[in-house]
């Protein structure tokens, strides 16, 4: 039997079920990706991939460029997050900024790769939760700005 396709939402109705939700009761954010980032044990080699061998300097630390070497851990802990009962879970993109990323010396279209990717892995994952109303969480600092969407359906 074929699986069952989910249309993903438009823009419109990522809103209009992001309003609906928080009518209804109080959404859940997820929690520390650092954390668990932390206990996954990865060395450096994690955190350059493919992509970054060239680049100076220590890479470890800097769980944003996991969006782009490793996106199967981010994919792991937004699916925690959202088996755990989170309604949002974070695009993993806090310190994609050209200002946190200038520590690792990464140039701009790395920068925008960190969080183009980030929210690609979390809207998917978000739409892969079929009867659950999933929301990908866009978070970027220092600024601590926020952006919401679903994505996803009940």
């Amino acid at each position: 039997r074929p699986e069952k396709r989910i249309r993903p939402m438009t823009r419109t109705e990522r809103v209009a079920k992001l309003k609906e939700l928080a009518r209804e009761r109080i959404l859940v954010f997820d929690g520390s990706w650092g954390v668990l980032i932390q206990n996954k044990g990865l060395v450096e080699e994690d955190y350059r991939g493919d992509r970054f061998t060239a680049f100076a300097g220590q890479m470890k630390g800097n769980n944003d460029i996991l969006n782009v070497t490793r996106p199967d851990i981010i994919e792991d802990i937004h699916n925690a997050y959202f088996g755990a009962g989170a309604d949002i879970s974070e695009t993993n993109t806090f310190c994609s900024t050209t200002i946190a990323q200038d520590d690792y010396e990464l140039d701009a279209q790395s920068v925008y790769d960190l969080n183009y990717e980030g929210a690609k892995i979390g809207r998917r994952i978000a739409g892969q939760r079929a009867g659950q109303a999933a929301l990908s969480g866009w978070r970027n600092g220092p600024a601590q700005q926020n952006a919401l969407h679903v994505s996803g359906c009940e």
